[in-house]
């Protein structure tokens, strides 16, 4: 369902004070969503003013969404969720 958001929505940049992490939303087919990559070796918990409404997929089974403002990666995680 969120196939067509991925592969041709527009992309937004953020999360752009971190150097450990790669992260954009995708927008498009009235949905959204947040891709964040980890490239640290260590965990990590970054401020972000997006919330997550839903997890798509991580490769992580115990994942979570932003709480707070905070979202709170693992080491070389990556993450998809609805915004």
């Amino acid at each position: 369902e969120f196939s067509e958001t991925l592969s041709v929505g527009s992309i937004q940049p953020i999360m752009l004070d971190y150097d450990d992490i790669i992260a954009y939303k995708r927008i498009g087919n009235g949905k959204e969503v947040a891709v964040v990559c980890s490239f640290s070796p260590y965990p990590l918990e970054v401020k972000t003013d997006i919330s997550g409404k839903k997890l798509l997929i991580s490769n992580y089974d115990d994942a979570t969404l932003p709480e707070n403002s905070v979202l709170k990666l693992q080491p070389f995680e990556a993450i998809v969720f609805e915004v």
